[in-house]
């Protein structure tokens, strides 16, 4: 009897029925829902500068690692590149391949002055498929979700859509944010307390 009874207020609890923290509970759901089904219209629209106002400080923090990191990064990326299709030691067949390395990001003079915002927004145009985008309202919609668990200002949601992958959620500033996986957003919280190299 006591099992039965505490199954019932848990399931009471969760459909929001008999808890005095129903509202917040609800409101809290109500914010998330607001914010997924936002992002999804801006990449409908292919509003992508309004579509990174949605990331969360992670998210923007891994775009501008892409731009900017030694070696990987784009800026690195397309120096060393270019240097070497200028070599006269390169093959041609050697250029032609590096060309097409090249092909895959902006012209030098735009990416060198370019922040983490607009290179994401330049890779979206050119990486996202029209399906995709037109897609990505629906999929964003409330009526996709088939599970949303928020907690402690984390949370994630589970698409009815099969095959589609957990959505994380992060609470920053007072706003629900797209978030990172948690083992990334671990390493990404613990780089910020690592003193700055000199």
């Amino acid at each position: 009897m006591k099992t039965k009874l505490i199954t019932a207020l848990l399931l009471c609890c969760v459909v929001g029925a008999c808890s005095n923290e129903e509202p917040a509970v609800v409101s809290t759901q109500e914010e998330a829902f607001k914010v997924i089904e936002a992002y999804g219209e801006a990449l409908h629209k292919a509003d992508y500068e309004a579509a990174w106002e949605f990331l969360s400080e992670g998210r923007q923090e891994i775009m501008k690692q892409l731009l900017t990191q030694p070696v990987t990064g784009a800026h690195e990326t397309v120096k060393s590149t270019r240097m070497a299709l200028e070599s006269e030691f390169t093959a041609e067949s050697e250029k032609e391949r590096l060309k097409g390395v090249l092909a895959n990001f902006p012209p030098w003079e735009t990416l060198k002055d370019m922040s983490p915002k607009q290179y994401y927004v330049w890779r979206m145009k050119k990486d996202v498929k029209s399906e995709a985008q037109t897609q990505s309202k629906a999929f964003y919609h409330r009526d996709n979700v088939r599970e949303m668990v928020l907690e402690g200002g984390r949370g994630h949601i589970d698409w009815v859509a099969k095959g589609a992958e957990r959505q994380y959620l992060i609470l920053e500033n007072e706003k629900w944010k797209i978030g990172l996986n948690p083992k990334l957003q671990r390493e990404f919280e613990a780089s910020k307390t690592k003193p700055e190299k000199r």
